[in-house]
């Protein structure tokens, strides 16, 4: 089982990057600057977010996991309720 299987099991989400960019405009962070495959978004409150994106695909689900609850300090369940 590699690590992606063991994350799913896990019970984190799996989210396609347009959707995860989509939920950060309903929150009120902007695109503030995009370089190679990393995207720096502004959101409320002065947070800054380093977001990798490497196309249309899936994003990893320990990333994901960090973003949400460390970043944005929210619960992740309320974040994919957006």
């Amino acid at each position: 089982m590699n690590w992606y299987q063991k994350i799913k099991l896990a019970g984190l989400p799996v989210i396609k990057e347009r959707v995860f960019r989509k939920k950060l405009n309903k929150l009120g962070c902007f695109l503030n600057r995009s370089r190679g495959s990393h995207q720096i978004w502004n959101c409320p409150g002065g947070r800054i977010l380093t977001i990798p994106f490497h196309g249309a695909g899936d994003m990893n689900p320990g990333t994901i996991q960090k973003i949400i609850t460390q970043d944005l300090g929210m619960n992740i369940r309320d974040f994919l309720n957006l």
